[in-house]
This record gives structure tokens, C-alpha cells and sequence, in this order.
């Protein structure tokens, strides 16, 4: 299964951020742009970025849809738009660690985005055991 890895900012939208903090993010958007190299095809978890800090949870995409600007950050203002954003909805997985778990970043896509499999996070981000044994918890219960 594919993974996408993306950065979670403080948003508008109220208690975004601190969801995501508090493993309880029922919802993820994108910034005005996604990479048009992320299929949406095979796309089934979801691991929140914090910058400079890591990742820690892992969350299943129960469903993906466009969302206008407005929508996602709960925005009325008059600086609020209607471009469209991509919208995951999400469930609460598992979590990797109590701590966060430094990536390297440059493999993000624009410093934002990285769409990768499970596999390759254990090959590729990580020798920390613990780790290991979570995610292949998390391959061989799927």
C-alpha cells in the first residue's frame, strides 16, 4: 500500500493543527498545489509531517474529495477563496512512537509532500527496531 507523508501546518480551521498533535485529525487538505506526481490511486494511509519535529502516527485515507479553500479552513472572511484543494479524510491507524521521528526532508516534494510505500519507509527512513517492528504490524495486518 502507498503512503503519502505531508506536511501539517496551523490552519484557520479550528483545532487542525492540535488534532493532528493529539492523533484525533479526522481531516488532512492540501495547500493550493499538489504534485501532479501523486497518483490518488493506491493512496490508502496517511502520515502527518511536523516541521522540524518528525512524524509519529500513521492514519488510514477513508476517502478522498476536493474541498474549496473556504471550506477547508472554515474561512468566511473576505480574503477567503474558492480554489479547490484535495481533501482526506482520515481514520486514526497506529502510532510509530511517543516521540517524534525525524525524515529526511529533501525527499519531500517541495519540502511538502512525499508518496512512498511502507516498504520503503523501513529500507529507507529508519534502523530504530521498534519502528521496524510497527510498521511491518502495520503491512501484515492490512
Amino acid at each position: 500500500d502507498r503512503v503519502l507523508v505531508g506536511l501539517v501546518r496551523p490552519s484557520s480551521r479550528k483545532d487542525y493543527y492540535r488534532n493532528f498533535e493529539n492523533s484525533e485529525a479526522k481531516l488532512y487538505y492540501t495547500g493550493a498545489n499538489f504534485p501532479t506526481t501523486i497518483s490518488l490511486d493506491g493512496l490508502h494511509y496517511f502520515i502527518p509531517y511536523f516541521k522540524e519535529q518528525g512524524i509519529k502516527d500513521v492514519y488510514k485515507i477513508t476517502r478522498i474529495r476536493t474541498i474549496t479553500s473556504k471550506e477547508a479552513k472554515q474561512d468566511e472572511g473576505t480574503e477567503a477563496t474558492d480554489d479547490l484543494r484535495l481533501a482526506f479524510e482520515l481514520e486514526f491507524s497506529h502510532r510509530l512512537s511517543e516521540e517524534f521521528l525525524p525524515i529526511d526532508t529533501k525527499k519531500l516534494i517541495n519540502y511538502t509532500f512525499l508518496d512512498t510505500t511502507f516498504d520503503n519507509l523501513l529500507t529507507t527512513c529508519w534502523g530504530n527496531e521498534i519502528i521496524e517492528y510497527k510498521l511491518r504490524n502495520i503491512l501484515n495486518n492490512k
